[in-house]
């Protein structure tokens, strides 16, 4: 695994437990959430608390999410998104939540409390889970980065004005930046100046090309 992969995108788990005639204990899931990349980003976070198990349950709960944000050395903790499960439960009860945090690392966890007590003498269960991913593709950036400074890139091989070529290895861009960085149109052929960018070799084969001699 590189340091530009992602350690966990997300991770969901059931909390299974008798409630409590009073205040229940606090229940914490395992790490849910570690992801990370080279730069800060956008997370795009998505909890989803699944309270299926808790039907027929006359007690409320409280889900904490908590989280641990940070750029490089400098770490955030006791960040939270707190979530009031109330009875009567349905099916219709499920929270589907999504929310941004700017960081360029990000880790998280579930605490499952009970703050009213509960009738119900038989275990119940609650699935909390957590996803993220990056607002833009940060692939797409590490992949351009990597063809055009990588050690077999194209910028390695600049030609003789010291710029680098573009393209594949194989195409030469020099007509194609000429006319692309001149402004207005210029006429080519025998007696005009060379090409900016274009060899001098190159440039005589493409004006034969074109049929002057």
């Amino acid at each position: 695994m590189t340091d530009l992969d992602t350690l966990r995108w997300g991770d969901s788990q059931y909390l299974a437990f008798v409630p409590s005639a009073g205040e229940g204990p606090v229940q914490t899931t395992k790490q849910l959430l570690s992801a990370k990349w080279q730069r800060p980003v956008v997370w795009r976070v998505l909890v989803n608390i699944q309270v299926g198990g808790l039907i027929g349950d006359n007690a409320n709960y409280l889900v904490i999410v908590k989280f641990a944000i940070g750029v490089g050395q400098t770490t955030i903790t006791g960040v939270q998104r707190v979530y009031a499960l109330t009875a009567p439960y349905t099916i219709a009860s499920d929270i589907f939540d999504s929310f941004d945090i700017p960081a360029q690392d990000i880790q998280a966890t579930c605490t499952l409390q009970q703050v009213t007590a509960s009738a119900v003498t038989t275990q119940e269960s609650v699935q909390l889970g957590i996803v993220v991913a990056p607002h833009a593709e940060p692939g797409a950036i590490a992949h351009m980065r990597d063809e055009i400074a990588g050690p077999n890139a194209a910028v390695a091989h600049p030609d003789r004005q010291g710029l680098p070529h573009w393209m594949p290895a194989g195409f030469n861009d020099g007509l194609l930046r000429y006319q692309h960085e001149e402004t207005g149109v210029r006429p080519i052929g025998p007696g005009q100046p060379m090409p900016y960018g274009v060899h001098e070799d190159e440039y005589r084969r493409w004006l034969e090309s074109q049929g002057y001699r």
